[in-house]
């Protein structure tokens, strides 16, 4: 289905962008894939990361946060000086957030449409905007903002609500917000600890429902409730079917938001011809969702020795949304001792960068 065509070495990042992909280099050069080829665009020093500012255009961070903007089309670099000693979280649609350090530090939200700042605050306000909300979670709180105001609209603390047990000693800790999925049918939906979704409303907080709450891993032996939904970090909210998709470890999930409950469990080691596959990182795309894994293995320690255990991240694989099928999985044989860390699908091409900074690329088999 997808064959390796090509491997480039010393990549720092890549990303997609209008013009075809676009790759970090370790020494700092910006560098466009032309047929397999990377095409030097541009150089900057001290670049660590790339991030998509709009259809022609891209932000070179350093290790500071402080960024470049980079003209794809010419291959120009330009400082970025829309406000003085800027620093940049991340752009998300049509909001840059950022932050000032100096002379007094506060955080803000940069319209790039409209050229204005929509609003300065000394909170944190990475997260979600909808409508004249800014959404953020930070540690155990989550937060709301007025756009226009700046001022805090509500917060809800879940420190005891998704208080859970951790580490190997189980050692209780508080409750923390661990993602903001988004709003459907005015249900700002969010993902705390202890394997808990929240609906709340959006204008107010209030807390409408909760799901997972008496949802278990079936999976589990010997009669230890172990929270369905707790280890999975990989959300995906499909509003338009009403379901929440989850995919982390030995499962995929689905949960229907009208019922507020689960609706569907797959298990890799006992539903897939893939067996013993352990899912880390995912990225939904339309109808299919490209994860990275680590395989189960028996491990030979001498002649009447065996031990199960598993991989280092060393798989990469597609799930149909639809059939609720692994319809493709390749293993890079070849890492010995690195591991995949990051994972991209865009058309028709697959991007698998590893911890030593080699980034596979994989071509559609036709």
């Amino acid at each position: 289905m997808y064959t390796v065509r090509h491997t480039y070495h010393n990549i720092d990042g890549h990303i997609e962008s209008n013009v075809g992909t676009i790759l970090l280099g370790d020494s700092g050069g910006v560098f466009k894939l032309m047929n397999g080829k990377a095409e030097p665009i541009a150089k900057a020093q001290k670049i660590k990361k790339l991030i998509r500012y709009d259809e022609t255009s891209l932000l070179l961070l350093d290790s500071l946060n402080k960024p470049l903007k980079l003209n794809l089309e010419q291959g120009d670099v330009e400082p970025f000086t829309i406000i003085d000693d800027l620093r940049v979280f991340d752009v998300k649609g049509d909001h840059m957030f950022f932050y000032v350090k100096s002379p007094k530090r506060y955080n803000g939200i940069f319209q790039i449409s409209t050229g204005r700042v929509l609003m300065e605050s000394e909170k944190d306000l990475r997260g979600v905007i909808y409508k004249k909300l800014c959404f953020s979670g930070i540690d155990n709180v989550l937060a709301s903002q007025s756009i226009d105001s700046g001022e805090r609209t509500w917060s809800l603390d879940v420190s005891e609500m998704g208080a859970h047990e951790a580490g190997p000693f189980k050692k209780r800790k508080p409750g923390e917000v661990k993602k903001i999925l988004g709003v459907w049918k005015d249900n700002l939906i969010v993902v705390i600890t202890k394997g808990l979704i929240l609906g709340l409303n959006p204008k107010i907080g209030e807390l409408n429902w909760v799901i997972g709450e008496n949802e278990f891993d079936p999976f589990v032996e010997g009669g230890r409730k172990i929270p369905l939904l707790g280890e999975i970090e990989n959300w995906f909210l499909d509003a338009e079917n009403g379901k929440l998709l989850g995919m982390q470890g030995r499962r995929y999930v689905e949960i229907s938001l009208e019922a507020r409950k689960v609706a569907l469990i797959k298990d890799f080691e006992n539903d897939f011809d893939q067996k013993g596959l352990f899912v880390k990182n995912a990225q939904r795309v339309n109808d299919r969702i490209l994860f990275s894994a680590m395989r189960h293995e028996l491990w030979k320690l001498t002649d009447t020795v065996k031990k199960v255990g598993y991989t280092q991240i060393d798989t990469i694989g597609i799930f149909d949304i639809n059939s609720k099928e692994v319809i493709w999985t390749n293993v890079l044989e070849d890492l010995q001792g690195d591991f995949i860390k990051e994972i991209m699908l865009s058309g028709e091409d697959i991007y698998a960068h590893t911890n030593t900074k080699k980034l596979y690329h994989f071509k559609a088999d036709h």
